[in-house]
C-alpha cells in the first residue's frame, strides 16, 4: 500500500539494492575561515536532519515513511520551509531576469515535476566584518519515480578461480580526482565474510580457493542536491546570486549468491547462499551544504562553484567494474525541471 509523504509527494516501494563504488570529482576552494565565520545555531542540526532523511530513504526499515515525515516536521520547527513547484519556479525566473537569460524565464511544469521535494532555509555567515545571508534551496527525491533516484541490477558470473576466499565481493572507494578518500562507511566485503556462516566445513578459511561464483547484484541510490544563494544580510532577495551547488548520495546494497564452489584438500563443494545486504552511508564532499563555500564564491568569481559526486561505478566479484551510473550534477534548479 503506497503512503503519501509531504503533500502526497513520496511513493513507497520495496527495493532490491546493490553494490556501488563512488568516484568524486571536485577541487579545493578557499572558504570563509573559522575565525571569520558564524552560522545560525541550528544550521548544524538542520544539516544532520537532511542526512538522516537520506539514510531513512536508503535503508527503508520498517516504519521509515513515518520517520521520514517526522524528520520533515523537525526541519520545519527549525525554520526550514517546504516549497511548492511554483515557489521554485519563481526563484528560477528571478535569477533568469537578473542574468538576462532568455532560455529560462518562462519555466513550464512537466508532468513529472512533482517527483522532487523542495525546501529552503537561511543562515548567516560573517566575513571581514560583513554579514552574508546564504539561502539553501534543497532538492530531495520523493519516491521511486524521482529523477533523483535510480535502481537496477546485474548478474556477474566468474567461472575462473578467484584464488583465496579473501577476494572482494563488494567494495566501495571514494575518490577526489586521482586521490582516494576514506568514505563515511567502509562496506568492503570479502567472499569469505559473505559466505562463511553458510558453510559448515572446517576446511573453509580465508586461504581457501574459490571458483564458479555467480552473484546477482541489485542497487539503488538516492541523491540530495543543495543550491546556495548569497546576498548581503540587509539586501532583498532580488540581490541574491546562486554561487554554489553540491550533492550527496546514499543507498543500500543487496546481493544474492545462488551457487559457488570451492576447493579444499582436493575436493569441490557446492554451496547454496540466499542473499544479504548492507547500507552505504552518505557520500558527499566536505563542501556539501557548507555556506562558507557559497560566500567564498560570492566574493571571488574565480573560486570553486560546485562540489559533486559525479559518477557511481558498480563493482563486484573479482573487483570487476560492471556499470557506470551517472548522477545529477545540475548547475541550477531549472535543470531539474
Amino acid at each position: 500500500m503506497e503512503k503519501q509523504l509531504f503533500k502526497g509527494a513520496l511513493t513507497a516501494r520495496k527495493l532490491l539494492l546493490s553494490v556501488l563504488i563512488f568516484t568524486l570529482a571536485f577541487g579545493s576552494s578557499s572558504i570563509v575561515s573559522a575565525s571569520d565565520a558564524l552560522s545560525v545555531s541550528n544550521e548544524e542540526r538542520i544539516n544532520q536532519i537532511y542526512e538522516e532523511r537520506s539514510r531513512v530513504l536508503a535503508e527503508q526499515k520498517e516504519g521509515y515513511l513515518d520517520e521520514f515525515e517526522k524528520l520533515g516536521k523537525e526541519l520545519e520547527s527549525l525554520g526550514v520551509e517546504f516549497l511548492s513547484t511554483r515557489d521554485v519556479q519563481q526563484k528560477i525566473e528571478m535569477e533568469a531576469r537578473k542574468s538576462n537569460d532568455i532560455f529560462v524565464p518562462n519555466v513550464t511544469t512537466p508532468p513529472n515535476s512533482n517527483n522532487i521535494i523542495w525546501s529552503s532555509f537561511r543562515a548567516n555567515w560573517v566575513k571581514n566584518g560583513v554579514t552574508y545571508e546564504v539561502q539553501h534551496l534543497t532538492a530531495e527525491p520523493n519516491g521511486s519515480s524521482s529523477s533523483l533516484f535510480d535502481t537496477g541490477g546485474i548478474v556477474l558470473q566468474n567461472s575462473n578461480s578467484l584464488g583465496k576466499a579473501t577476494q572482494n565481493l563488494v567494495t566501495t572507494i571514494a575518490k577526489a580526482g586521482a586521490s582516494e578518500l576514506s568514505g563515511p562507511v567502509d562496506i568492503t566485503l570479502q567472499v569469505y565474510d559473505a559466505v562463511k556462516s553458510f558453510i559448515n566445513d572446517a576446511n573453509f578459511s580465508r586461504t581457501t580457493e574459490v571458483t564458479d561464483i555467480k552473484v546477482n547484484y541489485t542497487y539503488s541510490w538516492w541523491e540530495n542536491i543543495d543550491f546556495m544563494y548569497v546576498k548581503k544580510a540587509n539586501e532583498s532577495d532580488d540581490k541574491q546570486r546562486l554561487t554554489f551547488t553540491s550533492n550527496s548520495v546514499s543507498g543500500r546494497i543487496n546481493w544474492t549468491i545462488p551457487n559457488m564452489t570451492y576447493k579444499s584438500n582436493g575436493t569441490v563443494k557446492n554451496v547454496t547462499f540466499t542473499n544479504d545486504q548492507r547500507n552505504f552511508d552518505l557520500y558527499n564532499t566536505n563542501a556539501h551544504r557548507n555556506g562558507s563555500f557559497a560566500v567564498a564564491a560570492y566574493l571571488d568569481p574565480y573560486a570553486q562553484k560546485n562540489a559533486f559526486v559525479t559518477v557511481a561505478n558498480l563493482r563486484g566479484v573479482g573487483d570487476k567494474t560492471v556499470k557506470a551510473i551517472p548522477v545529477k550534477t545540475p548547475s541550477t534548479p531549472a535543470l531539474l525541471f
